[in-house]
């Protein structure tokens, strides 16, 4: 049998939980983020009690998530869709949310879920272990400078300059320098 507080709608829980966070604890942005990621699993299954989200919702939020499009509000084909109309379209690979935001989201659910369980608003966490493993590491994803940018870069010329040696900032010459060489 579920308790009166395992009977509470979502938006009510997540708004004890933001309260229960302070502003020393999250930056603005970070707040920003929270929110967000909290309000698609709203619309994702409305405003349900918050004790019915269970594994197989869990799933379906993940798998949901998988296909969602980045830039949701600013790509005009996108922002005045509802997250059910979003799900019914076809959008290619390059349009998705990558892996990275895709487990930022499901930590800041899973977090918010393990919150709930500890106040005893849920039973347990769906989330819990279901961020994806990123086969490419951050590093290795971006666009190294060729060659020729470095040198071009690090052309004496150029360097000097902007190193602000001449002040005593002799660590804003030597660490590009070093980092070169990682």
């Amino acid at each position: 049998p579920r308790s009166s507080r395992q009977s509470i709608k979502i938006s009510e829980v997540i708004e004890k939980y933001l309260d229960d966070k302070t502003d020393d604890d999250l930056r603005s942005k970070t707040s920003s983020e929270i929110k967000y990621s909290l309000s698609l699993l709203i619309e994702d299954f409305g405003d349900i009690p918050i004790s019915s989200i269970n594994v197989e919702k869990g799933t379906q939020f993940k798998s949901h998530l998988k296909n969602f499009p980045k830039n949701r509000n600013k790509l005009p084909k996108f922002r005045d869709k509802t997250f059910h109309e979003i799900m019914g379209m076809k959008i290619k690979d390059s349009e998705r949310i990558s892996l990275v935001t895709l487990n930022k989201h499901i930590g800041y659910v899973s977090s918010f879920m393990n919150w709930s369980q500890i106040y005893g608003y849920a039973d347990v966490n769906p989330f819990k272990g279901m961020k994806q493993k990123i086969k490419i590491r951050p590093r290795d994803q971006r666009d190294r400078f060729s060659e020729e940018e470095l040198k071009l870069i690090f052309n004496k010329h150029n360097y000097i300059e902007y190193t602000e040696v001449e002040k005593g900032r002799i660590e804003l010459y030597w660490l590009p320098l070093i980092s070169v060489f990682d």
